[in-house]
């Protein structure tokens, strides 16, 4: 029987089929997981996801000192980074849309209906957010609409903003 050079103890056709259990265990991972591409797309939308609910609490405690929402993402208090998505450093969509109304908007790489979080828990972070208000989105651009909740008022010490 052929031997691997250097070694006596493990025959060439042992050896070749290790190989090949193991790069199939490599490929099956990647088509399992998506590879490391499709886990940063996971992670760039779960940051987006986190963005937006700090950009909604922003906008309620500017509501809550000004009693009016703000006309921009200008006029509140975030974090710098918070206001750009994480992978383009494009600002994210504000629109206000009355006086107790407002659009989020930003652009996702997948659509949420699809994402396996048994398989990607670490990616979900940001879903795990107490209302999980933005969780559930299409691939690409997607705008959310708020609206004040109809319990909060203006000299409430909390302001709640729902999607509708």
């Amino acid at each position: 029987m052929t031997t691997r050079p250097g070694s006596s103890r493990l025959p060439l056709a042992l050896w070749w089929i290790a190989c090949m259990a193991v790069a199939g265990a490599i490929v099956a991972g990647l088509i399992t997981t998506g590879g490391p591409q499709a886990e940063r797309m996971r992670r760039m939308d779960s940051e987006r996801t986190f963005d937006l609910e700090q950009l909604q609490a922003a906008i309620a405690s500017h509501y809550l000192t000004h009693r009016q929402l703000p006309n921009s993402l200008a006029s509140v208090t975030v974090a710098e980074d918070s206001r750009r998505d994480p992978a383009t450093q494009q600002p994210y969509g504000y629109r206000k849309l009355n006086a107790s109304g407002f659009q989020l908007c930003a652009t996702f790489e997948l659509d949420s209906q699809h994402l396996d979080r048994q398989r990607y828990p670490q990616s979900y972070r940001a879903y795990e957010a107490p209302s999980m208000q933005f969780s559930s989105h299409p691939k690409g651009r997607h705008c959310f609409r708020l609206e004040k909740t109809a319990n909060a008022g203006p000299t409430d010490a909390a302001i709640e903003f729902a999607i509708r």
